[in-house]
C-alpha cells in the first residue's frame, strides 16, 4: 500500500480512526511523519486482511513478544508488517510468518560480504538479487521473531525451501516495480500473489 496519501492530514485522521488502538498508539509515538504514515498503513492493511478472512478487527487484541513482534492474542491468525520508503505491506498465515520490503538499489560489496555466503553470492548478478537476498534474510528473522544477526547472515536462503534450526521454512520473493518483497513462512506456502490495497 502506498502511504503517500497519508501526508494529507484529513486522509491521515480518517485512517487513524479506522485502525486498532495498538496502531494508533504506535503512530502517536513515532516522530517523523513518514513513520507515522507507515504505522497507520500497516494497521489498516491488518484490518483489511482480517475482514477478508471474516474476522472483525474490532474484536481482536494485539500484544508484542519479548523481541517486539506484534501478534494477535488468542487466535490462530499470524501476521507480519513491513515498510520501506512510501510502501507498507502485511502478510498473513496460519503459522509464524515474516515479510520484508526494500527499495531496489545497489549495496556495497562490504555489505554483501557481511550478509551472504559464497554459495549465495555465486547466484547474484544484479542489485535486485542483492536486495532479494536481504529481504529474505529479514523475512526469516521476522518469522523467527529473533531479529537479524550473524546466525541469519550465515544461512543460505537462495532456495525456496530451507532448513533452519531443525525446522523447514518456505520463502517467496516478488519484484514490485522499484521494490523487492519477500515472505517467509514456518509451515504455510507463501502467497502466490500480492494484493494491492489503496486508501
Amino acid at each position: 500500500m502506498n502511504v503517500k496519501p497519508l501526508y494529507d492530514e484529513s486522509q491521515f485522521q480518517g485512517l487513524y480512526l479506522k485502525v486498532n488502538k495498538f496502531f494508533q498508539d504506535r503512530a502517536d509515538i513515532k516522530k517523523p511523519r513518514k513513520s507515522k504514515n507507515q504505522s497507520l498503513a500497516g494497521g489498516y492493511l491488518l484490518n483489511v486482511g482480517l475482514r477478508e478472512m471474516g474476522i472483525n478487527p474490532d474484536n481482536i487484541k494485539i500484544d508484542i513478544t519479548k523481541t517486539g513482534k506484534p501478534y494477535i492474542l488468542n487466535d490462530n491468525i499470524f501476521f507480519n508488517i513491513a515498510h520501506s520508503e512510501d510502501f507498507a505491506v502485511c502478510a498473513f498465515g496460519t503459522s509464524e510468518i515474516g515479510v520484508d520490503i526494500e527499495k531496489i538499489k545497489p549495496l556495497s560489496e562490504r555489505i554483501l560480504d557481511k550478509i551472504s555466503l559464497p554459495s549465495e553470492r555465486a547466484k547474484i548478478y544484479a542489485a535486485k538479487q542483492i536486495v532479494k537476498l536481504w529481504t529474505r534474510k529479514e523475512a526469516l528473522s521476522k518469522c523467527l521473531g529473533s531479529g537479524i544477526g550473524k546466525h541469519i547472515f550465515k544461512t543460505d536462503l537462495s532456495e525456496e525451501q530451507i532448513r533452519y534450526d531443525g525446522m523447514t521454512y518456505r520463502l517467496k520473493s516478488f519484484e514490485l516495480g522499484e521494490y523487492m518483497l519477500s515472505v517467509c513462512s514456518e509451515f504455510d506456502f507463501p502467497p502466490e500473489k500480492i494484493i494491492e490495497i489503496r486508501i
